[in-house]
């Protein structure tokens, strides 16, 4: 897993007008960062909801062990932790 590929401050203070007043090639690489980055923060987001889900759903508490629960959530911010770019 690697870091976005734009920072999430790029994204927030970007403007259509800013993207469509861009070459061709400039809107193809920025909706091609989007798409990619989306892709990544809903990977990461679905790995931290199921991690919460194995800690507070009850049937899928009594599915696992709090070593294999503990795992999961630590993979979960890890990968969350490197998509975003934090160092630890």
């Amino acid at each position: 897993m690697t870091a976005l590929n734009r920072t999430l401050g790029s994204y927030q203070f970007c403007t259509p007008e800013a993207v469509s007043s861009g070459s061709q090639a400039q809107m193809h690489f920025f909706v091609a960062d989007a798409k990619a980055d989306i892709a990544m923060l809903a990977s990461a987001l679905r790995d931290c909801q199921a991690a919460l889900a194995t800690l507070i759903v009850p049937d899928n508490i009594k599915a696992t062990s709090i070593v294999n629960a503990f795992a999961q959530c630590t993979a979960a911010e890890a990968k969350a932790r490197v998509i975003l770019g934090i160092t630890p």
